[in-house]
């Protein structure tokens, strides 16, 4: 159903990370997961994704601002 689509997981707890990836490959999505904004950044420099599911709360970012840095990748 969502063979084509791609997440990119920003999550600082790697097993929620884990859990994640686990719980959307079931419906078919190819999801990567990474714990920081400044990682979430470089990846989105490197590939494409259909949709992003941010942590709020990274060590690197202040909550809602982070969606700011997402957007200028």
């Amino acid at each position: 159903m969502y063979e084509d689509k791609k997440l990119l997981i920003v999550e600082d707890d790697l097993k929620v990370s884990r859990l994640l990836i686990r719980y959307v490959g079931t419906e078919g999505i190819q999801a990567e997961a990474v714990s920081s904004l400044s990682a979430a950044k470089q990846a989105l420099r490197k590939d494409k994704f259909d949709a992003v599911l941010l942590d709020l709360n990274l060590p690197d970012s202040e909550g809602i601002k982070s969606v700011e840095g997402i957007r200028t990748c």
